[in-house]
C-alpha cells in the first residue's frame, strides 16, 4: 500500500518476453484489471530493491511503434506519456528487446528514447541469442544509444539480476515529459536508417543461415506468395482446431454426462443432487469441453513462434 518510490513501465514488441520478465520481477505480487473504459488488460505488480525502495511495475501491451494502429498500442503510448487519467507517468521505462530479433526492436528503442524519460534496454533471451551465434558488442551498443543496456533471461532464476542492479541506480525524476508528435514518413525512414547504422557500428551479426533456410525464406517472406501461404497456413490451423478436437471433445462430453448420470442415480432427488449434477458437473463440463480446442490452438501458436516464422 502507499505510493511507490519508483514507477516502472515495461515496453516492447509483442512476443519479446516482456510478460515473462514482468512475472520474474513481481512473482505473485500482481493484480490484473482493465484500463478504465476499455477492454485492454492492465497488469501491475510490485517488488523491492536492495536499498529498500518499493517499485511498482506495469506490463504495457506490446507495440511496434508509438504511432498507434490499435487500441493496445494507443494505451502503451498514452501511459508512457502520462496522458491517462489516474495513471501517473512512469519514472522509468524498461524497453524489452528480443536479442534474436534486435533489428525489429531497435526502431522502437530509438522512438521511445526520444521521449526523454529515464530508460533501460533489456536484451532479453540473451542466452538463446548467444547459443544461436548472434554477436553484439553490448558496451558499444549502450554507448551509441546513450542509455544502459543489460542482458536478461526472463525464464531463468537470477536472469534479471543485472536489470535490478541498473534499476537501483535510477532516482525519481519529476521533469516534465517532452511533447510527442506523430512521426512523419521521413521520420520513420530516418529511424530505420539510424537503426541500421547503429547495428552495423556495434557489430551486430546474425548467424549464417543455411542455403535451405534462405531458399525457404525467399518463398515464405515473399510479399505475394508469403501472404498466400500464410492464409493457407492459418486456414489449416483453424480447420485443425475444429476437426482434431472433435473426438476428445465428444469423449469429455460423454464422460461428464456419465458422471452426472451416476451421481443422479446415487443421490436422492433434491437440492444437493441439483447443485452437484446441474451446477458443479455441468458447469465444469461446459468449460472442459473446449480444452482440446484451446490446447491445439496454443500448440500451433507456440510452434509458429518458436520456429521464428511469426516474428519474421
Amino acid at each position: 500500500s502507499g505510493t511507490p518510490d519508483l514507477r516502472i513501465a515495461l515496453v516492447g514488441l509483442p512476443n519479446c518476453g516482456k510478460t515473462a520478465l514482468f512475472n520474474r520481477l513481481t512473482g505473485s505480487r500482481q493484480k490484473v484489471a482493465n484500463y478504465p473504459g476499455v477492454t485492454v488488460e492492465r497488469k501491475e505488480g510490485t517488488f523491492s530493491l536492495d536499498d529498500g525502495r518499493r517499485c511498482s511495475v506495469v506490463d504495457l501491451p506490446g507495440t511496434y511503434s508509438l504511432k498507434p494502429t490499435t487500441l493496445d498500442e494507443a494505451i502503451t503510448r498514452d501511459v508512457a506519456l502520462g496522458r491517462l487519467a489516474n495513471e501517473p507517468r512512469p519514472d522509468l521505462l524498461v524497453l524489452v528487446a528480443d536479442a534474436t530479433h534486435l533489428a525489429l526492436s531497435l526502431r522502437l528503442v530509438l522512438e521511445v528514447h526520444r521521449l526523454g524519460l529515464p530508460m533501460i534496454v533489456a536484451l532479453n533471451m540473451s542466452d538463446v541469442a548467444q547459443r544461436r551465434g548472434f554477436a553484439i558488442d553490448r558496451a558499444r551498443f549502450a554507448a551509441q544509444l546513450g542509455i544502459p543496456v543489460v542482458a536478461t533471461v526472463a525464464v531463468r532464476r537470477g536472469g534479471v539480476d543485472a536489470l535490478l542492479e541498473e534499476i537501483g541506480r535510477v532516482r525519481k525524476n519529476d521533469a516534465p515529459t517532452p511533447a510527442w508528435t506523430e512521426p512523419s514518413a521521413d521520420d520513420v525512414q530516418a529511424t530505420h536508417d539510424a537503426a541500421a547504422r547503429i547495428l552495423d557500428e556495434v557489430g551486430y551479426r546474425e548467424p549464417a543461415r543455411s542455403d535451405l533456410v534462405a531458399r525457404i525464406d525467399r518463398v515464405l517472406l515473399h510479399p505475394v506468395w508469403g501472404m498466400l501461404l500464410l492464409g493457407v497456413l492459418l486456414f489449416f490451423v483453424f480447420q485443425a482446431v475444429f476437426s482434431w478436437a472433435a473426438t476428445p471433445m465428444d469423449l469429455i462430453d460423454q464422460g461428464i454426462a456419465a458422471l452426472g448420470d451416476a451421481l443422479r442415480m446415487t443421490l436422492p432427488a433434491g437440492p444437493l443432487q441439483s447443485l452437484l449434477v446441474d451446477g458443479v458437473i455441468a458447469g465444469v463440463g461446459a468449460v472442459l469441453v473446449f480444452l482440446p480446442q484451446i490446447l491445439i490452438l496454443f500448440a500451433f501458436i507456440l510452434a509458429l513462434e518458436d520456429s521464428g516464422y511469426l516474428p519474421r
